[in-house]
């Protein structure tokens, strides 16, 4: 059974080792999973693995030290 069937998570550092671990476990479990990171080349690819193996992604960048890039990264992801 797929735990997380119809939920979405935002990923912060996604694209990191234990992030991008993260990242395709919950996508495993049935998440739809927002991949984060400062690196957005890397979330962008890390999202792209994820839908390649058939589970649903998206990706964005975000610097946790900048108030406008964390309200940019939770609409991308609301939208």
């Amino acid at each position: 059974m797929r735990r997380l069937e119809g939920q979405a998570v935002f990923v912060a550092g996604g694209a990191g080792r234990l992030g991008t671990a993260t990242c395709h476990r919950l996508a495993s479990e049935g998440a739809r999973v927002f991949v984060t990171d400062i690196d957005e080349a890397a979330a962008l690819a890390v999202a792209k693995d994820i839908v390649d193996a058939g589970g649903e992604a998206h990706a964005a960048y975000l610097d946790l030290a900048d108030h406008a890039s964390i309200d940019a990264a939770y609409t991308q992801a609301e939208g």
